[in-house]
């Protein structure tokens, strides 16, 4: 009995001595075999706060928790409780002295603060370090690019030839390294006068190694043949140049061509949409909440996609030349009908389609037989910003809005389209409007092509938009109608997918109530809802404008005819009811009060910028009209000198 209690005993303290030895096992493999892999990037100051939210939310849905974040800091970042939430690891730093001269341009996109990413060197304490930027977002696992670098000190996807983009690079942590970038950088070449430059010099004669192109693709390459495979296959896309998702319709940049792609922006913005709502970043977020619209644009904007995705795949879609005409406007089912067949019948235009609200309530059978082979869309919200909804069976290049009261001919149309052609991107209407702000209350300063100099905040003053003369009498205009607008298809997907939410709910929450045209007589609106309409349909004109002026800088340009402007026929059923205090200042400022509350809720707006806001409407003061020649009959010498 004693023996085998003795060799139970034993057995029993074998296994106690094998199963500590494994676990030492186990754990000396996790703590010092198990490589020490971090990410990074470089926050300057609180512009790019929008950013770096969507860089941490869209790493944080792909990799968990799985490898530390490093969010380097200067001191000029103040917001970072959302950052730590996020799960960002924060280490204030120092700036780094900017080598070159700092011109408006390298101030405008930050350049001067980015060779502070050179502090990621100093971390020794991770074997090694992916260093993203914080224009980027993360679209899939990064894991395996510590593997793709291998041994080498460096490494990072080709940008053009020989040259790396530093967007995403792997690096070795070395203090001997940070000492010697320290000591050169201010004195060393950089072809672009900035960190990508130093670190391409940097490494010229160093081991490295070159990574995929799906670690950071950039969308300046949406222009080649394989930025569709590239852009299916990527893990990382990059907003390189000054032109971002959150900017491209501030400032006019220069470059907004080459590096605006619709697609890779709308990813970053349904990130940005998504993360907001689940952070409610601040009081004017947690108001998206309670917008009656806060799913309409992800409503729009996917089912768009998923349409269009469909008909291209069933060969159903095929860009084709010619014009589609949009009704968006009409007052009565007749006048409706009236208007697509007029339209229908010309040659110059490939298909008509009708927008339809749902504060029209359901189309009668009578309606729909009468409207034969016109498309009608149909909309889910109320909103004025249903008129520039993007449609998936768009086939044309250029989309003209339309009404019922003016029935432009081909002619007129044709013109239209020429003249888009010297104005591809920009707007072309029949209607223009000037905006103006009044110097003090109830003073209008003069009809100046540029924004007076004043040193009261603008956004505490009268504002005006208002009809740009007559065909007689033109004046200068800054703005147009979309009562009869042309304008490239798309910007229609760019203005309800891509600009803040802030933006639309702010067209969607116009009120005649709140602008002061209750007083409206009855006869202009069927219904409480149309006069609402109307309202907002005034407002999300308004906000295309600024949008297509930000982002292209094109001049507006107008079509004269000798149509009745929409805002004389107010003014003259105002004249019929004897509502005479209306005519010439409650709508044309409460159209301007619009204006400066768009103006005044874009992205980064500070009294500092008021002047560089007013600049994105751009006066032109000339416009385009018919040439009618005139019939003569040649005379010869004999008849001019023959004297009668």
């Amino acid at each position: 009995m004693a023996v085998r209690r003795i060799s139970f005993l034993g057995v029993a303290i074998f296994l106690v001595v094998i199963g500590w030895a494994f676990f030492l096992k186990q754990n000396s493999k996790i703590t010092v075999k198990t490589p020490r892999y971090a990410f990074a990037t470089l926050l300057c100051d609180d512009v790019m706060s929008e950013a770096i939210r969507v860089l941490l939310g869209s790493f944080k849905e792909h990799h968990g928790d799985r490898f530390p974040f490093l969010l380097l800091v200067l001191p000029a970042v103040k917001d970072r409780a959302d950052l730590q939430r996020l799960g960002a690891i924060i280490h204030e730093i120092d700036a780094l002295d900017y080598p070159f001269r700092v011109t408006a341009e390298k101030a405008a996109i930050n350049k001067q603060c980015r060779y502070s990413k050179l502090h990621i060197w100093r971390y020794t304490d991770y074997e090694k370090i992916v260093f993203v930027d914080v224009d980027t977002l993360v679209l899939g696992p990064l894991d395996n690019v510590f593997s793709q670098a291998g041994d080498a000190e460096f490494a990072a996807v080709r940008d053009a030839g020989d040259t790396f983009n530093t967007g995403l690079f792997v690096l070795r942590p070395s203090l001997s390294t940070w000492k010697e970038m320290s000591s050169n950088y201010l004195n060393a070449p950089s072809y672009n006068q900035g960190d990508q430059g130093f670190l391409n010099w940097f490494f010229r004669d160093r081991p490295k190694a070159v990574l995929p192109v799906m670690y950071n693709t950039v969308c300046k390459a949406r222009g080649t043949a394989m930025w569709p495979i590239q852009l299916s296959q990527a893990k990382l896309l990059h907003f390189t140049s000054e032109t971002k998702p959150w900017n491209f319709f501030l400032g006019a940049h220069r470059s907004w061509k080459l590096n605006f792609e619709s697609s890779a922006f709308y990813q970053w913005t349904r990130a940005w949409r998504k993360l907001s709502k689940e952070l409610a970043v601040d009081a004017h977020d947690i108001n998206l909440l309670r917008w009656r619209n806060s799913d309409r644009t992800e409503f729009v904007c996917e089912r768009f996609i998923r349409d269009r995705k469909a008909l291209i795949k069933r060969g159903l879609f095929k860009k084709k030349a010619g014009l589609t005409v949009l009704i968006t406007s009409w007052k009565s089912p007749g006048s409706l009908v009236n208007a697509a067949k007029h339209y229908e019948e010309m040659d110059l235009i490939q298909k008509v389609m009708v927008s339809w609200d749902p504060w029209r309530g359901i189309p009668s059978p009578q309606l729909l037989h009468k409207l034969n082979g016109i498309d009608l869309i149909m909309h889910r919200f109320h909103s004025g910003s249903n008129q520039f909804a993007p449609i998936a069976g768009l086939e044309t290049s250029i989309i003209f809005l339309a009404d019922d009261e003016h029935l432009v001919l081909q002619e007129q149309l044709e013109l239209a389209m020429e003249s888009t052609k010297n104005n591809p991107m920009g707007l072309v209407g029949f209607f223009g409007r000037f905006h103006n702000i009044a110097a003090s209350r109830n003073i209008t300063l003069p009809d100046e092509i540029t924004a007076p100099i004043v040193q009261e905040s603008v956004w505490k003053r009268t504002w005006n938009v208002a009809k740009s003369g007559t065909a007689k009498r033109p004046r200068p205009f800054s703005l147009i109608s979309s009562r009869l607008l042309m304008l490239h298809a798309d910007h229609l997907f760019t203005y309800s997918c891509l600009l803040p939410d802030r933006l639309h709910r702010l067209v969607d929450e116009q009120s005649a109530a709140s602008l002061g045209i209750s007083q409206f007589p009855k006869e202009a609106f069927s219904s409480t809802m149309e006069r609402e309409h109307f309202v907002q349909f005034a407002a999300a004109e308004l906000l295309m404008n600024v949008m297509v002026a930000g982002m292209t800088a094109q001049r507006p340009l107008l079509i004269r005819t000798s149509f009745l402007d929409p805002d004389e026929t107010i003014k003259r059923l105002l004249e019929k009811n004897n509502v005479t205090i209306l005519l010439g200042h409650v709508w044309p400022q409460a159209r301007g009060t619009i204006l400066r509350d768009i103006l005044r809720d874009l992205p980064g707006t500070t009294q500092a910028k008021e002047r560089d806001l007013l600049g994105l409407l751009h006066y032109n003061s000339l416009a385009v009209m018919p040439f009618n020649k005139i019939p003569f009959k040649k005379r010869s010498e004999k008849q001019w000198n023959r004297k009668d």
